[in-house]
């Protein structure tokens, strides 16, 4: 009855079918929202330290969510707040997030005086709601906003924002822009349009996990390197954008501090992945790269492409998965080993739906590279199983 922490998560519950099927969603939440309602009935504590509700969403489940929300403002003080209505697959209904239910409250009365973790995640809330939150949340470190369909535009500006350290800001819709100015930020993802972009003064960010549609890699490295000086870690997914073979001699500003890269890519052909190798040659000190494919189509391609010899001084760990030994496979794969002179580890984990045949394609592509186990075995790769 005085627990400080309730995590109420059906997500194990949940089946592709349900996730899909409103009936099927309603009939397994259903299951669930006696519990819920009995913990908040008996429920006397007056302080939370984190109230998470992960439930998918349909119209007949809206009381107990408002009921959730009711409940987690009549608290003295809440730490952590984290509301998740993605489980289920419904574009035409929606949950609102109420603006009456926070707007009388001031900032010395406000049971999020002491918050310091907000996510909303398939919730629509308007521009009122978030500034709410950023303006009356003196202790926020992270924030977190996936998939709202009401905001227009969102001003994360210090000192009011001294103590944020953790941004999320993904898909959303009709969204004019998003102003980020004079905050000490650590780790920020961002999902969206480069145009919606308004940055100032974010050198304090180490990591970023990035996806912005219709952008080059030219004028994304541009972004890092003008605005994230002190980078060390980014995460950046791409499909179509920036990759042609076009872009191969394209000279990139030099990403200095950068120690760890990911590059998810989407939707690729033959000849196209080679376009990635600038940004890898802009990362001079890079030590670890994790390449992750998810391929549309597979051409059979024999053109020769040749790239420039690029030695990478520290890169001691390649991760490339998703990989099906076709052709800009291989050229990618032996790129890499032949200009990564500190090597140590190189992982290649094959596409999932066709294993065994990239497996062998991979043996055959680097029998001269490893012409035994053993030469495979001191570099210490990797063939691994699905």
């Amino acid at each position: 009855m005085h627990v400080t922490r309730l995590k109420f998560d059906v997500s194990q519950f949940i089946t592709w079918k349900m996730f899909y099927y409103p009936r099927l969603c309603r009939k397994e939440g259903m299951k669930h929202i006696n519990l819920i309602n009995n913990v908040l009935d008996f429920h006397k504590g007056g302080h939370l330290e984190e109230f998470t509700l992960s439930f998918p969403f349909h119209k007949h489940f809206k009381r107990v969510i408002d009921k959730c929300l009711n409940f987690v403002v009549s608290k003295k003080k809440v730490e952590i707040f984290q509301l998740d209505l993605s489980l289920s697959k419904n574009e035409h209904r929606r949950y609102t997030f109420p603006f009456k239910l926070i707007s009388s409250f001031r900032l010395n009365v406000s049971p999020f005086v002491s918050l310091k973790v907000l996510a909303f995640n398939n919730v629509d809330v308007d521009d009122r709601v978030v500034n709410f939150f950023i303006f009356n949340c003196p202790l926020l470190e992270k924030l977190s906003i996936h998939e709202s369909r009401l905001l227009t535009c969102v001003e994360i500006v210090g000192p009011s924002c001294f103590n944020l350290k953790d941004l999320e800001l993904c898909h959303w819709i009709g969204l004019d822009f998003i102003k980020i100015h004079n905050v000490n930020l650590v780790s920020f993802k961002y999902i969206g349009w480069k145009s919606n972009l308004l940055l100032e003064n974010v050198t304090s960010v180490l990591t970023i996990d990035f996806k912005m549609s219709r952008a080059l890699i030219c004028e994304l490295v541009h972004t890092f390197t003008t605005y994230f000086t002190l980078l060390t870690t980014l995460s950046l997914e791409f499909c179509h954008m920036g990759t042609n073979h076009c872009f191969l001699d394209h000279t990139l500003p030099k990403i200095n501090n950068l120690k760890v890269l990911v590059l998810k890519v989407v939707g690729v052909t033959d000849e196209s992945l080679l376009g990635i190798t600038p940004l890898i040659e802009a990362s001079p000190y890079l030590q670890k790269l994790h390449i992750e494919l998810e391929w549309y189509e597979m051409t059979i391609s024999k053109n020769r492409i040749i790239r420039k010899r690029c030695l990478h001084q520290h890169l001691k760990e390649v991760n490339y998965s998703g990989y099906l030994g076709g052709f800009v496979d291989m050229v990618l794969a032996i790129y890499l080993i032949e200009n990564s002179v500190m090597l140590e580890t190189f992982i290649i984990d094959p596409f999932k739906y066709d294993a065994q045949e990239a497996r062998g394609r991979d043996r055959r592509h680097y029998k001269e590279k490893f012409p035994n186990e053993s030469s495979l075995c001191s570099f210490r790769g990797c063939w691994v199983d699905d």
